[in-house]
């Protein structure tokens, strides 16, 4: 039986200069993953103009939202693993490659910061021809209920899966983790809760989010190392 190819994919729209987070994960990457292939997609390599919903979000810079259909198109039509960019790799992935179709929880919903399947895979495809039935100007004043979690929850569901904080299985041969696996922190600015079951680590950098929003997870993340910090000052102090 094939598994699924050592192939890393993942999105960079816009041309922008990549920051320094990113780079570190994409580091991981070839850390742990030596031999897979890693490449990289954008507005170079894939035909934005032919599929509308990315058309539109590139053209109103929404990188973020333009990947959501670029890697449901990629995953389909080549199979590998999708990455987000601000993905960490904890430790190889060589032991999920024996699923068909493999994601990970996310709170209540179904990531997709981290997903893996094999070319043509069937769920995938539903998602696609979803997203394909989707205007991408409907959300144009509410993005965030845009979010690709949100509507690959609902194609989910739809064929039969159902919550669970076990490995969870639906259509046969669709696994979805538990959240330690792929998403042990829910916010950029928590700790993440490390076990042996984690291989990623998401960092949210929420390329879709308004500037204001980024900027309140980031206080959020100063603010609560600054407490750490002065927590184990006050604890020396009065032991």
């Amino acid at each position: 039986m094939s598994s699924i190819p050592k192939i890393i994919h993942y999105c960079w729209f816009g041309g922008g200069k990549k920051p320094e987070l990113i780079k570190d994960c994409i580091s991981s990457w070839k850390k742990y993953l030596p031999d897979y292939k890693i490449l990289e997609w954008n507005e170079n390599n894939f035909k934005v103009e032919d599929f509308d919903f990315v058309y539109k979000a590139f053209n109103d810079k929404k990188w973020a939202f333009a990947s959501d259909y670029t890697r449901l198109w990629i995953l389909y039509n080549y199979g590998g693993i999708y990455l987000d960019t601000d993905m960490e790799i904890l430790k190889p992935l060589d032991d999920l490659l024996r699923n068909s179709s493999f994601g990970g929880l996310e709170d209540d919903q179904i990531g997709f910061g981290i997903w893996g399947c094999k070319k043509g895979d069937k769920f995938i495809g539903e998602v696609l021809n979803y997203y394909n039935n989707l205007n991408y100007d409907n959300y144009k004043d509410n993005l965030e209920e845009l979010a690709i979690p949100i509507h690959l929850t609902k194609v989910a569901r739809g064929n039969g899966y159902k919550h669970d904080e076990k490995i969870k299985y639906f259509l046969g041969n669709v696994a979805i983790y538990p959240k330690e696996y792929f998403y042990p922190k829910r916010h950029a600015w928590q700790e993440p809760i490390i076990t042996e079951n984690t291989y990623t680590i998401h960092h949210y950098e929420g390329a879709w989010r308004k500037p204001h929003q980024i900027f309140r997870s980031k206080v959020k993340e100063k603010l609560l190392k600054t407490i750490r910090y002065f927590k184990v000052k006050i604890n020396y102090i009065f032991r």
